[in-house]
């Protein structure tokens, strides 16, 4: 129903208790177009730093760039983490990590993920 951008939108209206009418009077557009916006994300450059200041947030976190920016950061660290493991704690990493992946998608016909990793360790630990 929602994109990410009709999301934020939507949410920080809700935490500051106000309406798609307000935003649009704020930005000087109809609601029509911040119904829009909600529905597909189809905001303009030019309206993006106005709905961003009434909504006290970032461009940013409007266009979604702060969560993958976290995301980005968490999967750093984990490889950080990662290659500082001995290889035998790597593949004791990945051999939990992949139970887990198997108890938690029972149903999934895909390639196990952690196998395959864990197969790469082996060959790169034997070469």
């Amino acid at each position: 129903m929602e994109n990410p951008i009709g999301k934020v939108i939507t949410n920080r209206l809700d935490e500051m208790e106000k309406t798609q009418d307000w935003l649009a009077e704020m930005v000087g557009v109809s609601n029509n177009a911040v119904t829009k916006w909600i529905r597909t994300g189809g905001i303009s450059i030019k309206n993006l730093p106005g709905v961003a200041k009434h909504l006290n947030i970032t461009t940013d976190r409007l266009l979604g760039i702060e969560r993958r920016q976290e995301v980005n950061e968490f999967k750093r660290q984990l490889i950080y983490f990662y290659d500082g493991m001995t290889p035998d704690h790597r593949e004791d990493l990945l051999d939990i990590a992949s139970k887990f992946y198997i108890r938690d998608n029972p149903d999934d016909r895909t390639a196990d993920p952690f196998k395959q990793a864990a197969e790469h360790t082996k060959k790169t630990i034997s070469e």
